[in-house]
Order: C-alpha cells, then sequence, then structure tokens
C-alpha cells in the first residue's frame, strides 16, 4: 500500500457502486529499487493499493506468504526468498520492519526517527499533568524530574478554571442609609431554625431570630409551624427589652 498517487503504474481508482470514492481509492503495480542493505533488487509489485491518509509504505507479509515466499525473521532480521534465492531483507526498528530503496533513507536513520516518534507519542501534554496534579503551576511542574520531558513546557490553552479560582468578588457596597438611633427603629431577621426533636414548652419546633439593630439585642421567637412564620411577622416585643439591660 503506498500514500503517494504518482507511485503505481496501470492505476486504476476503486470506486463504491454509487461512484464515490473509499479509503482505498486505487490500485496498481510499483517498481522499487531496493538499496544493497535490503537486498539491492529491482522489485516490481502488483496489486498495490492506493491509501491517500496512508503514513508510510507498507507490504503486507500475508500477501507475500499467499504468493508463495518464504519468511523468515530471526534476531530483528526478516529475509523473503523464492525457491531460495533471498530477494528481500527487513530489518526491526522498534516493533516494525524497515525496507529501504536506492537514494531514500537508511536502515540507521529510519530507527532513529522511529524511536523518536515513539518516544514523542509516549509523552504526556502539560495540560493533562497540570489536571491530573490538582492544577499546579509550570514552574512546579518543570521541577518533577519523571514529568519534565513534556509535549510541550507551556500550556497550550488557558485553563478556565484556574482562571475561575483567581477571580476575586468585589466588595460589597456599604449601607448609605441613617443608622438607627432608638431601640426597635430597625430588626433584622435571621433564617427559620427546625424542626428540633425536643419540643418547647409552648410546643414549637422551630424559632425565628431577630436582632435589634441600635442595641445588637439578639431574640429568638418560637414558632409551632414553619408556615407561621409567614404570617405577619413576631419581632421582639418591648417586654423582651425591659427584661435585659440594653447597651449600644
Amino acid at each position: 500500500m503506498t500514500p503517494r498517487k504518482d507511485l503505481p503504474r496501470d492505476y486504476v481508482p476503486i470506486r463504491g457502486e454509487d461512484g464515490t470514492s473509499l479509503k482505498i481509492e486505487g490500485k496498481g503495480k510499483l517498481l522499487l529499487h531496493i538499496s544493497k542493505e535490503c537486498g539491492g533488487f529491482d522489485l516490481d509489485f502488483t496489486d498495490v493499493l492506493h491509501v491517500p491518509k496512508l503514513q508510510d509504505n507498507l507490504i503486507s507479509q500475508g500477501t507475500l506468504d499467499k504468493k508463495g515466499m518464504k519468511i523468515t525473521t530471526v534476531n530483528g532480521r526478516t529475509e523473503i526468498s523464492e525457491k531460495g534465492k533471498i530477494f528481500l531483507v527487513a530489518h526491526r526498528g522498534g516493533t516494525l520492519y524497515f525496507i529501504t530503496t536506492e537514494g531514500g533513507d537508511t536502515i540507521d536513520s529510519l530507527r532513529q526517527m522511529y524511536a523518536e516518534e515513539t518516544r514523542k507519542a509516549s509523552l504526556v501534554s502539560t495540560s493533562t499533568w497540570h489536571n491530573r496534579l490538582g492544577h499546579l503551576h509550570e514552574t512546579a511542574l518543570d521541577k518533577i524530574p519523571p514529568i519534565s520531558d513534556r509535549e510541550t513546557t507551556k500550556l497550550r490553552e488557558p485553563c478556565d478554571i484556574c482562571i475561575q479560582a483567581k477571580m476575586k468578588r468585589l466588595p460589597f457596597q456599604r449601607s448609605h442609609g441613617k443608622k438607627p438611633d432608638h431601640l426597635l427603629e430597625r430588626i433584622h431577621y435571621s433564617d427559620v431554625v427546625g424542626p428540633i426533636s425536643a419540643r418547647s414548652l409552648g410546643e414549637s419546633y422551630y424559632f425565628v431570630g431577630f436582632l435589634d439593630e441600635y442595641s445588637n439585642y439578639v431574640s429568638a421567637v418560637p414558632v409551632r409551624q414553619k408556615s407561621d412564620c409567614c404570617n405577619p411577622r413576631r419581632p421582639p416585643s418591648p417586654s423582651y427589652l425591659k427584661a435585659v439591660p440594653l447597651t449600644k
């Protein structure tokens, strides 16, 4: 298979029943001038498939075996022979076996390229490490030896979570209203508390807190039901205030 349309001879497009191109767009014949380190022969391949999205040229071992070729692999070296004559030798680089052509890359250069591509593929991006380690900043990531060799040393995109976490809320505007100058002029109501498991002497399960802004006196008013809080409000009566000396 090859990603290049210009290499095969007698090229025939392969199309589906509706006339649209498939992933394999055609096939033809291909003459390769094999380098000396891989046999040194000129080999004419038939039924070469044209696959545009393919990254490299590939030779199907199954097809060679189907055509009666003998394939022997020992210690990273694959020999392909027919009738006792070796005409093609492939050398291992990583987990792949490479065949070079005259004027192209050598086996050693292909091995180096494969090792570098494998290393890059195994790297984890800085963004991934940043998220895994609780949004750790880049300077701290650089100090961790096992992850210092990352795909990139900078975040590809700003981290939305970090941006939101660093946001500061604007201060609340201070009230410009007049402060109360006598008792019960301004009463603040708190949330309803309850239900409480222990019933009060007045058979109440809830209470509401009130705060007199002038004196800062706090009073808790018991209510039997939560709905009673919405029916007219019950601010602390003056009798509550008489029982306690009030100070400003």
